[in-house]
């Protein structure tokens, strides 16, 4: 798996961001999800 792979998209994180903020999230999504909000120029 490359690290490309473990990004979300925009619209799957705004998906899980309630989620993510309530750290309702298992340890792997909380990564990508922080992964996306370091990375993603938007």
């Amino acid at each position: 798996m490359t690290s490309k792979n473990l990004l979300l998209r925009c619209d799957t994180l705004y998906e899980a961001l309630d989620r993510f903020l309530d750290k309702d999230q298992s340890f792997m999504e909380r990564m990508m999800s922080r992964g996306h909000l370091w990375m993603c120029p938007s």
